[in-house]
């Protein structure tokens, strides 16, 4: 269950660096309210690359202005080991045949 709410997290921030910002404050804005729903991975080293938009395709004409800037957000993603480690604490595994049958308990420390 970990493993893939770790990948699912992985996958919104690389939809996340996809979407274009109209500025670093909009970007940033996002990212706060995006790390703030994160459990199990953390981002590290993470930027704010402007990228430059010009009004048609191709390669841009030397000395041409580009129409506008788009801001994207870039960074690192790994996995929390010790959010991991934590969980697997708290996983007992049962063998029941051949298969091998997870079970998730939480300890009441109350």
């Amino acid at each position: 269950m970990a493993m893939m709410h770790t990948t699912s997290e992985q996958k919104a921030f690389a939809k996340l660096c996809q979407r274009a910002f109209a500025c670093p404050e909009d970007a940033m804005r996002e990212w706060e309210k995006f790390q703030a729903k994160l459990h199990d991975t953390n981002v590290h080293e993470l930027k704010i690359r402007q990228q430059p938009h010009y009004p048609h395709r191709g390669k841009p004409k030397q000395g041409e202005t580009p129409e506008r800037g788009d801001y994207f957000l870039t960074g690192s993603v790994a996995s929390c080991l010790m959010k991991r480690s934590q969980l697997l604490k708290n996983t007992r595994t049962v063998r029941v045949g051949n298969k091998r049958n997870f079970i998730l308990g939480v300890r009441n420390h109350g």
